[in-house]
């Protein structure tokens, strides 16, 4: 269990698989819920905050990106504007 041995800071989300639009995998990891039994034996949950960093923070850690100006900069972006109206 990468997740015991690791920690949540050190794991990285990563797909071979071509996303076009990644929504459909996210939205199933973000619903994905340990089995009990691993949870007791390991002692480890799949919170939201370890979900968050495992899809991106980590690796927004790891490249020294301000996850905050980003999203800034996406609000003020025409092109965001109309991706975060779609995806409303």
């Amino acid at each position: 269990n990468l997740l015991y041995w690791l920690g949540p800071d050190r794991i990285l989300f990563g797909s071979d698989y071509a996303l076009w639009s990644p929504r459909w995998i996210i939205e199933r990891f973000i619903a994905f819920e340990l089995p009990p039994d691993i949870r007791d034996e390991f002692g480890v949950d799949l919170t939201l905050e370890t979900k968050r960093k495992i899809l991106g923070e980590n690796a927004a850690r790891l490249y020294g990106i301000d996850i905050a100006a980003q999203r800034e900069k996406l609000r003020r972006d025409p092109i965001g504007q109309r991706l975060a109206a779609m995806a409303a």
